[in-house]
């Protein structure tokens, strides 16, 4: 049987419709109904009937206008069943009512018949069906799309919010939704990815190590093993879990290549895990409820969390400090998902795999969940969720490929060859890109005022790790003087984060000066194998405000003229001293 992938991404959040009689402000309200139908030519037949009710204050409405977010072709438009004249300017459509004008609090509805084309991606093995987004501008009373696909793709399996099957048509299978919420149809079973993946080793130590590569875990599906392009190496099994173990030299890199297939199971043979690792134990911050069910925790955590807009995988030492970020990396959400849900006794994991980016052919080494739903393991990923609005809560699903479980404990770091980030799996069968540090970080001077002020202006120093490994500042030294080590030192700064060290020793005090000062500084960051020396060039913009330092001035030569005025007219009098006799 073929395999086929149908994503059909209904975000159907409304469509832009306008209707006009002379130049008047209008406004409506109605239902909004599609009828799709996919062909194996690529192009899918479009029913849709829109019901608009004339709310707009004006007796008729006359005219009505779409955009689509597409081109389309074959356009018939009719209105109980009497065919109605369009007009086509590109991808917009002025239909013109006439006889059948909408009258004030009236219903008219709206047939439109037409084709969209190359609506099919192909990605390799894999067929991707995508519905573009429309706009609405008004509120519906009914939303529902059909979606109908040939019975020749066999099974299909489907993720969405409201959904039901769709009948009604000889030949075809469908889905039905009430809500623009998105789905994604899966049609067929998997099949097995082969993959010829790179991997790059460097280790900096003054002695040989043993390094380990994580295989597929075979509790999530079956994997052969093809060839291996290293030395000195061996596999080693724990619970389930195989390693490629290679013995790196002393301050050597090493790269090769693993070959295999690998094809997850729909039934992963998982023990219920719940118990909590010392990273998840203080998963009591979040102070969840304790009648939450799987459901409420999970939009819960979506209110709490915000989706780093930079793709990394940098693991956390606590449940509280993976809160308290402003912005949480995939690892983020799926460790305090996996402590949430184990808290409240739901079997939960931790996975590690690839993840098929929506509307294109890339895989990228990502991470999500795996959660015990009424007897079967379902995948959730409220990362991609929460980045992107999809809704990521499935069974099996070819957009996520389980690769290995991640522990409580488990930092990505020694994955090896899987902690690539953001390699990518361009098509089936492509190369791995290989895995590389970098290590990096941008330091700046911040001026806490642009303005003369009559007292010093405090400065700041902005450290940003812009690099893929995080990292902690050992010092700052600025103008010679060490920042104190008590406001940076313990903190691990992680990439695309920031942190600001205030400068207490040292000011742009100067308030007749306005022009730019360079300070020099030097600031020493490290990991646990290198050390980055950071030249400082601190450049200080002083703007110095003239009016706020005249008014001042003026004020002290105003105190002064009536100091002299009150001695000379003895308003003021000063105490003069008793001389002794």
């Amino acid at each position: 049987m073929r395999r086929v992938l149908i994503t059909a991404f209904l975000i159907l959040i409304g469509m832009v419709g306008t209707a006009q009689n002379v130049s008047a402000q209008q406004s409506f309200r109605g239902g909004v109904r599609f009828d799709v139908r996919i062909q194996e030519a690529g192009t899918a037949a479009v029913t849709q009937e829109i019901d608009l009710i004339n709310t707009s204050g004006q007796y008729l409405i006359s005219s009505y206008t779409q955009t689509f977010p597409f081109s389309i072709d074959s356009l018939a438009v009719t209105m109980d069943g009497t065919r109605l004249s369009a007009v086509q300017e590109g991808n917009r459509v002025t239909v013109t009512l006439g006889q059948k004008s909408v009258r004030l609090n009236q219903r008219g509805t709206i047939r439109l018949e037409y084709r969209v084309s190359d609506l099919v991606v192909a990605s390799g093995p894999m067929h991707e069906i995508t519905w573009p987004q429309f706009e609405f501008g008004f509120p519906t009373d009914d939303f529902r799309v059909s979606l109908y696909y040939p019975e020749s793709w066999g099974e299909v399996t489907w993720s969405a919010a409201e959904y039901e099957n769709a009948t009604g048509r000889f030949g075809y299978k469908g889905v039905m939704v009430r809500s623009p919420q998105p789905l994604y149809l899966v049609t067929g079973s998997y099949s097995a990815l082969t993959f010829d993946a790179a991997y790059a080793l460097t280790h900096g130590a003054d002695s040989e190590q043993l390094l380990r590569i994580a295989l597929p875990d075979t509790r999530l599906g079956s994997f052969d093993l093809g060839t291996v392009t290293f030395a000195e190496r061996g596999i080693v099994e724990e619970s389930g879990q195989r390693f490629l173990v290679v013995r790196v030299p002393e301050r050597t890199r090493k790269e090769g290549t693993i070959a295999g297939s690998w094809k997850p199971s729909s039934e992963p043979a998982l023990p219920e895990e719940t118990d909590l690792g010392t990273t998840q134990a203080d998963i009591a911050f979040l102070e969840l409820p304790e009648g939450y069910t799987e459901d409420r925790i999970y939009d819960d955590l979506q209110r709490r969390l915000t989706p780093a807009t930079k793709y990394l995988l940098i693991n956390r030492f606590s449940i509280t400090d993976t809160v308290k970020s402003r912005a949480h990396t995939p690892l983020d959400y799926a460790q305090v998902y996996t402590a949430a849900y184990r808290s409240r006794g739901i079997p939960a994991y931790t996975v590690y795999g690839l993840t098929r980016f929506p509307q294109s052919g890339d895989f990228v080494w990502h991470v999500w969940v795996m959660v015990r739903r009424d007897g079967e393991w379902i995948s959730q990923d409220p990362y991609m969720q929460d980045l992107l609005g999809y809704d990521y809560r499935n069974s099996v699903s070819p957009f996520h490929i389980p690769w290995t479980i991640l522990g409580s404990e488990t930092d990505p770091a020694t994955l090896g060859v899987t902690s690539i980030d953001p390699a990518s799996v361009a098509k089936f069968s492509d190369d791995l890109q290989p895995f590389e540090h970098t290590f990096a970080a941008e330091v700046q001077l911040q001026l806490k005022g642009e303005a003369y002020s009559g007292r010093p202006l405090p400065l700041t120093v902005l450290v940003v790790n812009t690099g893929t490994d995080a990292v902690r500042i050992s010092s700052i030294e600025i103008e010679g003087a060490e920042l104190p080590r008590d406001l940076y030192e313990q903190q691990l700064l992680l990439p695309g984060t920031v942190i600001e060290v205030p400068v207490l020793n040292l000011a742009v005090d100067d308030p007749f000066f306005s022009g730019v000062k360079t300070l020099a500084g030097t600031a020493i960051i490290y990991t646990d194998e290198e050390t980055l020396d950071v030249p400082l060039e601190l450049t200080v913009a002083m703007v110095v405000d003239y009016r706020t330092l005249g008014l001042n001035l003026t004020v002290v030569l105003l105190m002064i003229v009536a100091l002299t005025t009150g001695l000379r007219k003895g308003i003021i009098k000063v105490p003069r001293r008793r001389r002794k006799t």
